[in-house]
């Protein structure tokens, strides 16, 4: 396994409490390859907007991964919801969406779908919002099929959806579409809220993981929290994850100290 970290591609400049490295990508990454990091997640709202001829020459020269493209801004800033009743803005939130895979073709890596599922509304029959995100599911899997793209569905606390908040909701969803570029996030602290045991949902979904995520239960640095990241890490071997592990983390008390504290513990149990 690989370490990563989030930054931001060029276009997202204003993004409060954001858990990703903050700052020009001609800094950001080299300042991540000296903590250690050889992998880089990009978090992005509007793609059509990047320099991907600069991203990758910045990529070469440090010898730095693309691992994922994160979604969560699309929700959280620009209001997409791929379940949003209303079917304008449901199809433009699939349209953005296609233009991230789109993005992530350049290096054939999957996308995450958190936030940007949507939400069970007032008024609006809980089926209804899951027929609209199977059916928004069902086009952009079949759209990033194409470009052998993967998507990764993320579990997120209740504090922040009231739309699949674990892994067993997550499994049931996905089986309704018959797609097989669509599987599971690992975001190991919203696990840690919202599984019954953390490490049998670790096992029990093994084969549908894509992709995981590192930080500890306060959304600071592995180690300076309450999960046990040794065990954790343990799991992940004995499942067999090969791929990369990315930190997520709250920048307290700044970016700098947090994101070096979580390379500096996670690189030798990563081994």
């Amino acid at each position: 396994m690989k370490l990563g970290a989030m930054a931001l591609t060029p276009e997202v400049t204003s993004v409060p409490n954001m858990m990703a490295f903050t700052g020009p990508l001609e800094t950001v990454l080299p300042q991540l390859k000296e903590y250690g990091y050889s992998g880089v997640e990009f978090i992005t709202i509007d793609p059509k907007k990047c320099d991907s001829t600069n991203i990758n020459q910045l990529l070469d020269r440090l010898e730095i991964e693309p691992i994922a493209i994160n979604t969560g801004p699309l929700n959280r800033i620009a209001g997409f919801s791929l379940s949003d009743p209303i079917p304008d803005k449901r199809l433009a939130a699939v349209k953005r969406m296609k233009e991230i895979i789109d993005f992530a073709s350049i290096w054939t890596i999957p996308i995450n779908c958190g936030v940007i599922r949507g939400q069970f509304l007032p008024n609006i029959p809980k089926e209804q919002t899951e027929s609209l995100l199977l059916e928004s599911l069902k086009e952009l899997c079949d759209y990033s099929m194409k470009f052998n793209i993967r998507i990764a569905m993320e579990t997120v606390p209740y504090t922040m959806t009231n739309f699949i908040n674990t892994l067993a909701e997550a499994k049931t969803l996905i089986s309704k579409i018959d797609c097989t570029n669509l599987g599971l996030m690992y975001d190991l602290t919203n696990m840690y809220i919202e599984e019954k045991d953390l490490y049998t949902s670790m096992r029990q979904y093994s084969k549908d993981c894509y992709h995981v995520h590192f930080a500890d239960s306060n959304r600071l640095a592995p180690g300076d929290g309450g999960m046990d990241y040794k065990k954790i890490i343990d799991v992940l071997h004995e499942i067999r994850y090969e791929g990369y592990c990315v930190v997520e983390l709250r920048p307290h008390p700044n970016q700098e100290i947090v994101t070096k504290r979580a390379a500096d513990f996670l690189l030798p149990l990563l081994g």
